[in-house]
């Protein structure tokens, strides 16, 4: 019905809808900087749902809010670095210290994922090992895929440590550090991405590092990466679990939408897949792929997180979603509202 940039959007029902048709006749969608700014408008009544930080849970709840989660922890949450375009060379850097793997485990082990789950997140976070490979989704999906051995293997090669991170900054000839880009900007269903940046900067700052914080609008920062321009700088995405979605869209140098790191190792086991409907076969590409980019610190995987809707009771009475929401809210016809 109505859409204004950076502002709202207004949506009219339709009778018949094929899932379900919507109780309400009319819907707004309205644009909200931060999770506080979320909190503070679904109290006043002015929205009915809306993301809140996690921290901020508990105030909202106090004050007369719900919170409705989904059902599984199925939000993954991982910062990447810039530049790995190691399967594309006209597009790869190498005097970027980020195509140094043991940068990028000190930039792994420098990070306290402990601290960033209970102080950011409430505690409301689960570990994840491989970026978007999920334990218990993907391992429905393709038995076989996850590797056991990267639950026993992460804490040696991931797990909080400084003093092992300035180590291996000193033999990449980084004692005294560098300078890197942090981009901060927010992105629905993870109303904490930014307090999470600035976490980051000063984990890595205490290992010698020296980001440098740049508050961005997220399309710039989209621009950078789907033309494989995105060097010196680390970034984060937040989104649904699928282990081969994912590769596709992250790991692949080619007829893709959003290149984070690539690989000829991994463009081998890609094309392979194109090759073969064997399902354990597939199962066994897909695993490599994950051993080799936990092998490499391919990225800085963080979280899987549950979906969580803050709800006013006073206008809804349930909200049935399928457990993610990243982006944007989902299944809204299935709202009951309040009587």
């Amino acid at each position: 019905m109505e859409r204004t940039v950076g502002s709202h959007v207004l949506y009219k029902g339709v009778e018949n809808h094929w899932r379900k048709t919507p109780m309400s006749k009319e819907l707004g969608s309205r644009w909200v900087l931060d999770g506080g700014t979320g909190r503070s408008t679904l109290i006043a009544g002015e929205v009915h749902i809306s993301d809140i930080d996690r921290a901020l849970q508990k105030d909202a709840v106090d004050k007369g809010m719900q919170v409705i989660p989904g059902k599984l922890a199925v939000i993954g949450h991982e910062w990447l670095f810039g530049g790995m375009y190691f399967a594309t060379p006209d597009k790869l850097d190498n005097k970027q210290p980020f195509v140094d793997r043991r940068v990028r485990q000190a930039m792994n082990m420098a990070i306290n994922r402990q601290a960033l789950a209970t102080n950011i997140l409430g505690g409301k976070a689960q570990p994840m090992r491989v970026t978007r490979f999920h334990p218990q989704a993907d391992e429905t999906l393709w038995p076989g895929i996850w590797n056991p051995d990267w639950e026993k293997r992460a804490e040696d090669l991931y797990g909080y440590n400084p003093l092992k991170a300035k180590k291996l900054l000193e033999e990449a000839g980084y004692k005294n550090g560098f300078e890197f880009t942090i981009y901060l900007y927010t992105l629905p269903g993870l109303p904490e991405i930014i307090d999470i940046g600035q976490a980051l900067a000063l984990d890595w700052e205490a290992v010698g590092l020296k980001p440098k914080l740049v508050e961005i609008d997220f399309p710039r920062v989209r621009e950078q990466y789907r033309t494989k321009s995105i060097h010196g700088a680390v970034w984060a995405l937040r989104g649904s679990d699928s282990g081969l979605n994912i590769l596709r869209i992250f790991n692949k140098a080619k007829d893709s939408v959003v290149y984070t790191y690539e690989h000829p190792y991994i463009e081998e086991r890609l094309e392979a897949l194109g090759k073969t409907v064997d399902k354990v076969e597939r199962a066994r590409l897909l695993r490599e792929i994950g051993e080799h980019k936990f092998n490499e610190f391919a990225e800085m995987p963080l979280f899987w997180l549950f979906a969580e809707a803050g709800v006013n009771p006073k206008y809804i009475a349930e909200y049935t979603f399928p457990g993610s929401i990243t982006g944007f809210f989902t299944h809204l016809e299935y709202i009951k509202l309040a009587p």
